[in-house]
């Protein structure tokens, strides 16, 4: 598979992994991203109303509805750390390619990780 690539931190990160990127991910994301705001939170969450029920019983993101949420909040829709707050971090040149890239594609996952690939 490719990489695309955090727009906060240059991160690269596969584009399998939007297949895997569930409702509690996103839970969690809204209330890290709104730690007062529950009305914020539940609206976030809302949001992804396609979603695929996998026969292990979890709930997933439609990975597209997972990119978006990546291209806006970076690493953090995976439930990881994100390293943008780290000064001087080394994949920033790639943050940057990314926000490019994204700001140009939209939508286009498959376009975006093809055109970073070339980087």
């Amino acid at each position: 598979m490719t990489d695309v690539y955090c727009p906060r931190c240059g991160e690269p990160w596969d584009i399998g992994e939007f297949h895997f990127v569930t409702l509690r991910d996103v839970a969690n994301l809204a209330r890290r991203l709104f730690p007062d705001d529950p009305e914020n939170q539940a609206r976030l969450v809302k949001s992804q109303m396609i979603i695929i029920n996998r026969e292990d019983g979890e709930i997933y993101v439609v990975p597209e509805h997972a990119f978006a949420l990546f291209k806006k909040y970076g690493c953090w829709v995976f439930g990881m750390w994100c390293k943008a707050a780290e000064v001087g971090s080394p994949e920033e040149e790639w943050a940057e390619r990314a926000r490019l890239t994204y700001g140009m594609l939209g939508d286009d996952m498959d376009g975006a990780a093809s055109i970073l690939d070339e980087g």
